[in-house]
């Protein structure tokens, strides 16, 4: 059986080794568009296990229903993505089984919180926003007065 430490030690590919984790954290159902024009939904999940965290991204919300918050779970037939951070995807083919409990230390499970519930984006001025590194989360304070 796999934990997250050694998950993320592996390549990017489809998994059928089990992992067993906490679910601390499950966040609001979002909706996406496919290529094909679709309308279809997504749900982020922090998950923990006694050493480490990592971001579960459930693309089944069937399964959504049967999950609860704390609920330790067995999962298999899953994918892992790498880029740019460690992501399971969770898919129609996925089983999910819950199992017996794991003890998780409280400050991974807040890490795991955090996952799928982030906390506000750091207000900075539109000078500022300019100069701002990729891929980090900001809001912005100010007003366009032209967009080159």
């Amino acid at each position: 059986m796999f934990t997250i430490s050694k998950l993320i030690g592996c390549k990017p590919k489809p998994y059928q080794n089990p992992v067993k984790v906490k679910i601390c954290a499950i966040g609001i159902p979002e909706t996406y568009t496919t290529a094909a024009g679709q309308k279809k939904m997504s749900t982020v999940l922090g998950l923990a296990d006694k050493e480490n965290t990592i971001k579960a991204v459930l693309y089944d919300q069937d399964k959504l229903e049967h999950l609860r918050l704390m609920d330790t779970v067995m999962i298999m037939n899953y994918v892992l993505k790498s880029d740019p951070e460690p992501i399971i995807v969770l898919t129609k083919v996925t089983k999910i089984m819950k199992t017996s409990n794991i003890d998780v230390p409280a400050d991974i499970a807040r890490k795991a919180h955090l996952i799928s519930n982030p906390p506000p984006a750091s207000m900075v001025t539109l000078k500022d926003a300019k100069t701002s590194p990729a891929k980090t989360m900001i809001s912005v304070k100010g007003r366009v007065t032209s967009v080159s």
